[in-house]
């Protein structure tokens, strides 16, 4: 970093933040060691609690604001 650096970050401001947000998980508590489970991670299971989308994929909006919640 060259001393004028400093002065360049002190000066700029963000106007963006990008956040990403797939899905949420479960997990199984009594997994098989080596098992595969949804998505190949063993012991990761569907949630019964909220919808999935055409692909598999957890809608869970629940989950969202509560990452959000954290991030902030």
């Amino acid at each position: 970093m060259q001393p004028q650096d400093a002065q360049i970050l002190r000066e700029g401001c963000t106007d963006y933040i990008g956040f990403s947000y797939y899905m949420s998980n479960a997990l199984q508590a009594n997994a098989v060691e080596g098992s595969d489970g949804m998505f190949g991670f063993p012991g990761n299971v569907p949630n019964p609690y909220v919808k999935a989308s055409d692909w598999g994929w957890q809608i869970d909006p629940v989950g969202l604001r509560y990452s959000l919640n954290v991030v902030v």
